[in-house]
């Protein structure tokens, strides 16, 4: 976990990242001083709607902080602990989250774009209403997320673990599940149209009213998925048995290719 030092003007350049990695920083004194300054500021006082835009507060500890309303635009905050933090209503376009620690955030109508969350932990993270439209979410785990109304549209999932999360009327248009874990997922109504959702695992899953218009399910597991009056239109990787199958638990079918 990341540690905290008292004295802004005597911390050792090893800092602990999620996971308990260490990074050794090769900063200027001067540069570095200024940065725990900072840290010092936010995690005693918060920084509600403060500009910080292209701060680095990358393996910091802001672990139940107030940043909400900040200006977090190209900020690195690779490796931070953010757990606990309000991050809601706050501008984080095109950050570095890489491997940070967001359980458990509140980051309700929080502007991701483009955000690089690979490796990121968001589990039991709030997301409602969230931009995470071309986001980098290779490999995060959003296990139990809050999703309901968040776009997604064009992010990039592969390998995330999306069990249990709630993504009620959330837009996964255009983005890529490949190798997804959606398990026990709520996904009802959600829009995936022409969405990658090869090999992803939907067992379980809710996908009641879903409109899966385009999207690629080879090799997608769909066992026991409730799929009342979800909508297949031009789906790629469904062979004739299966479809069958999803008919009979409800599932709607247009234009299915010979």
């Amino acid at each position: 976990m990341p540690q905290f030092w008292g004295t802004l003007t005597s911390f050792p350049p090893r800092i602990g990242g999620i996971g308990g990695r260490n990074k050794l920083h090769r900063v200027s004194p001067g540069k570095f001083d200024h940065k725990w300054r900072l840290v010092a500021e936010i995690a005693s006082s918060g920084a509600v709607g403060r500009d910080l835009r292209g701060a680095d507060l990358s393996d910091t500890d802001l672990s139940n902080t107030k940043l909400s309303g900040a200006n977090l635009c190209d900020a690195d905050l690779s490796g931070a602990d953010l757990s606990g933090a309000d991050l809601s209503g706050a501008d984080l376009i095109r950050p570095k989250l890489s491997d940070a620690d967001l359980s458990g955030a509140n980051l309700i109508r929080a502007n991701l774009i483009a955000a690089n969350l690979s490796g990121a932990n968001l589990s039991g993270a709030n997301l409602i209403g969230a931009n995470l439209s071309g986001a980098n979410l290779i490999g995060a785990n959003l296990s139990g997320a809050n999703l309901i109304g968040a776009n997604l549209i064009g992010a990039n999932l592969i390998g995330a673990n999306l069990r249990g999360a709630e993504l009620s009327a959330t837009n996964l248009s255009d983005s890529n599940l490949s190798g997804v874990n959606l398990s026990g997922a709520f996904l009802n109504p959600m829009r995936v149209s022409g969405a990658n959702l090869s090999g992803t695992n939907l067992s379980g899953a809710n996908l009641s009213g879903a409109n899966l218009n385009g999207a690629d399910l080879t090799r997608a597991q769909l066992r026991d998925a409730k799929v009342k009056n979800a909508r297949f239109a031009y789906i790629l990787g469904i062979d004739e048995s299966t479809k069958l199958e999803l008919i009979k638990r409800g599932a709607i079918f247009y234009n299915f290719p010979a």
